[in-house]
C-alpha cells in the first residue's frame, strides 16, 4: 500500500538521523573525555612529547640517507613505418600503451629479482614520465652506496631492450616491425634522497604521537579506577571500625537497675564490688556512714529518665539488721 510505503520511508530516514545524531554525540562525548584526560596527565602528555622527539632524532640518525639516480628512456616505432627519410620522433603518438607494458614487466616478476633482489638493499622503478606526453619512462634507482646505484642503472637500461624484445616476440611481431628503446638522458652522479629518512621519521613521529595520546587515556582511566578503588576500601574499613567500636561499647555499657529478690532490695554483683571497695575496713564510707546504716540510692533508668529509689545495704551488716527487726516484732 501507498500509506504503508510512505510511513516506512519516513521511520527509516527518522532511524538514519538518530543514529547520525547518536554517533555525532558519541563522537563528541569521547573527545571531550580524551581532551579532560590530556589536560589531568599534562605530565604524561611531556614525557611522551619528549620520548616522540628523542625517537625522531634516532631514526634521523640512524637511517642511512639513500643515493638516487635517473635515466630516461623513449619508446620509438619501427624504422619500417617511418621510412628513410623520416623522423621517428615525429610518429609518437599511440606508444603509450608499449611503454606502460614494458613498465609493468620491468618493475615486476623475474626481470625485477634478477636486478635487484629482495635482500639487498638496492631497488629500482620504471615509471611514465609525467613530465613528457609522449612515451618516455623515467627510471629511478636507490641504494645506499652511489657507485652501486650507478651500476644497477646501468644495467637497468641495458636490459630494458630485450624485455621490449621478449615482450613483441611472445605476440609473433616481426622484426622490421618491432618497436625500440632508447636512452635519453642519464645521471652520471648519484645524489642524496632523503624522501626515505623523512618518510622513516615522520613514521616514527606520528607513531610517538598516537602512542602518547592513547597511552595517556589509557593511563588517565587506570589511575582513575585505582583512586575509586581506594576510596571505596577506605570507607568500608571506615565503616568496619565504627561498627566494632559500637558493639563493645554496646557489651561495656551494664544496666544499673536495682533487683528485688524475696520481697528484699538487693543491689547488683557489680555495684556490691563498687560499694565494698568505697567503704573502709570498717565498713564506712569516707567516714559519712556508719556501721548498719543505709545509703538511700537514686538510679536514673535509660528508659524513662525517672529516678527509682533503692536502699544499698552493707553486706557486712545484713543479717544483723534483719535479727533487729525480727526482734522488735
Amino acid at each position: 500500500m501507498p500509506t504503508y510505503g510512505g510511513k516506512q520511508e519516513i521511520l527509516q530516514v527518522k532511524t538514519c538521523r538518530n543514529n547520525r545524531v547518536d554517533w555525532e554525540l558519541g563522537h563528541q562525548m569521547y573527545l571531550s573525555e580524551l581532551a579532560g584526560a590530556l589536560r589531568r596527565r599534562w605530565w604524561a602528555v611531556v614525557i611522551g612529547l619528549l620520548g616522540t622527539a628523542a625517537i625522531a632524532a634516532l631514526v634521523f640518525t640512524l637511517v642511512p640517507p639513500e643515493q638516487e639516480a635517473h635515466a630516461s628512456l623513449v619508446i620509438l616505432p619501427p624504422a619500417r613505418s617511418v621510412g628513410e627519410t623520416g623522423n621517428p620522433y615525429l610518429s609518437l603518438g599511440g606508444l603509450q600503451p608499449a611503454a606502460d607494458m614494458l613498465a609493468a614487466a620491468m618493475n615486476s616478476g623475474p626481470v625485477h629479482e634478477s636486478l635487484a633482489p629482495s635482500q639487498g638493499s638496492a631497488t629500482f622503478e620504471v615509471a611514465q614520465d609525467t613530465e613528457s606526453s609522449g612515451p618516455m619512462l623515467l627510471v629511478t634507482v636507490n641504494d645506499n652506496d652511489p657507485e652501486r646505484a650507478l651500476a644497477l642503472l646501468d644495467s637497468v637500461i641495458k636490459t630494458m631492450p630485450h624485455v621490449l624484445a621478449q615482450l613483441q616476440e611472445q605476440v609473433h611481431v616481426r622484426t622490421t616491425n618491432r618497436l625500440t628503446v632508447t636512452e635519453v638522458a642519464r645521471d652520471t652522479q648519484a645524489e642524496r634522497s632523503v624522501k626515505t629518512l623523512l618518510r622513516a621519521t615522520l613514521v616514527a613521529v606520528v607513531g610517538g604521537l598516537a602512542l602518547t595520546v592513547f597511552g595517556t587515556n589509557m593511563l588517565d582511566g587506570l589511575l582513575i579506577r585505582r583512586s575509586v578503588k581506594k576510596t571505596t576500601s577506605l570507607e568500608r574499613s571506615a565503616e568496619e571500625t565504627s561498627s566494632v567500636d559500637e558493639s563493645d561499647a554496646a557489651r561495656e555499657v551494664r544496666p544499673r537497675y536495682s533487683t528485688e529478690r524475696n520481697g528484699r532490695t538487693r543491689i547488683s554483683q557489680s555495684e556490691e564490688i563498687d560499694a565494698s571497695t568505697a567503704r573502709g575496713p570498717g565498713g564506712t564510707t569516707d567516714g559519712h556512714m556508719g556501721n548498719g546504716d543505709q545509703m538511700s540510692d537514686a538510679v536514673q533508668t535509660p528508659q524513662s529518665g525517672l529516678q527509682e529509689p533503692s536502699t544499698v545495704l552493707n553486706p557486712a551488716h545484713e543479717h544483723e539488721n534483719l535479727s533487729a527487726s525480727d526482734r522488735a516484732t
